[in-house]
């Protein structure tokens, strides 16, 4: 029983959740149609993968090399978050925190204290966001616009590159405002590498972005690597975090009662449907409900899909619910620095917002 108040105790994120998706059925229903199941096994899987060269101690290696390579812990920071970037456009941006953000948190444990240390881990989300909207294929919103309104790629990339270009900019100029230039002390250290835990977790992570891509089926995938992991290595499930699983079965169960309350629908056909106010609604619906679903409420309703790629591209900033790589991202860093996860919340959702107010000023003018 203790254990389980430490978990509400200790994960404000899923508590709220718990909380709210119990009020949710209150006045709506429960129906498991609800929940993404396939996001949640393609998330539990690439738990379970990255847990492989978590053990094999190549992640260390990776870490260390960042360091010793970096000329300072400013430009250390601005190669981690150009990787982000430049990954999330072949990998979904969730992905790409999954795999970066751990690498960096190590990173930061290797190396004395530095001014902006926590402000290099809250730009990973973002970071890989603003990389990962360039392609139709890089996040779900994407792929759903760009089938549903059979946009060509050029005008799409029309579209995405300005707000990827201005993203990034921004991104850099943070790194140069809030990260300091200190010299990382650290010899490149000697790791011994399992060579096999690689190569096991190589195949798992391939396997793993092929059902990203939808070219393998991710239940069957998941479930052969979990008998696998389980007859091999069965201690590893013990570091999957399940209660950020449960998070997002929670997020679903709210986000879909929301959706359909009839008042919200009449709300966003009657108010939402010129371009601008499309640009406007779907990014502040995309605070509460993350983007993805907010595109597909949005879609029957709205005239310009120019604005609503706009909208729900610049609304996965903002809150950590804006987007589900932004929960993925303060899940995985309250784990590992759990005295530091305010700090993180701060700096994340005002940079966020921040860049919110500027997008809106730059491109309300272009739908």
């Amino acid at each position: 029983m203790k254990n389980i108040t430490n978990i509400f105790k200790n994960n404000p994120v899923f508590t709220t959740s718990f909380i709210l998706a119990g009020i949710s059925i209150l006045f709506g229903n429960l129906n498991l149609e609800f929940i993404k199941f396939n996001i949640i096994f393609t998330l539990f899987g690439m738990m379970l993968v990255l847990i492989y060269f978590e053990n094999s101690m190549i992640l260390n290696k990776l870490a260390t090399l960042f360091i010793v390579k970096s000329k300072n812990t400013r430009n250390m920071v601005q190669k981690v978050l150009i990787f982000s970037f430049i990954s999330s456009f072949f990998l979904s941006n969730d992905v790409t925190v999954l795999t970066i953000l751990p690498i960096y948190l190590k990173m930061i444990s290797m190396i004395d204290n530095f001014k902006g240390r926590i402000v290099g881990a809250a730009l990973i989300p973002v970071a890989s966001n603003m990389g990962g909207i360039f392609f139709p294929f890089s996040n779900p919103q994407n792929l759903i616009i760009f089938d549903s309104f059979e946009i060509g790629l050029l005008d799409f990339i029309s579209v995405t590159g300005p707000i990827m270009v201005l993203g990034f900019v921004l991104i850099i100029l943070m790194t140069f405002a809030f990260v300091e230039k200190k010299k990382t002390k650290l010899k490149e250290k000697h790791y011994e590498i399992d060579k096999s835990l690689v190569l096991q977790g190589s195949i798992g992570l391939t396997l793993m972005i092929l059902c990203v891509f939808s070219i393998l089926p991710v239940y069957s995938v998941v479930v052969i690597i979990s008998i696998y992991t389980l007859l091999r290595y069965s201690k590893f499930f013990k570091s999957v975090d399940y209660t950020l699983l449960l998070t997002f079965v929670f997020f679903f169960i709210i986000v879909n009662n929301i959706s359909s309350i009839k008042i919200v629908k009449d709300f966003i056909e009657n108010n939402l449907s010129t371009a601008k106010s499309t640009m406007i609604g779907s990014i502040t619906l995309s605070q509460v409900m993350s983007n993805v679903p907010t595109t597909i409420l949005m879609i029957p309703y709205i005239s310009s899909p120019k604005a609503l790629l706009f909208g729900v591209n610049i609304g996965g900033l903002g809150t950590i619910l804006a987007s589900l790589t932004n929960l993925i991202g303060f899940d995985l860093f309250a784990q590992k620095m759990p005295y530091s996860k305010n700090k993180f919340l701060l700096f994340f959702t005002i940079a966020n917002f921040a860049m919110i107010l500027i997008f809106v000023f730059v491109f309300i003018w272009f739908v």
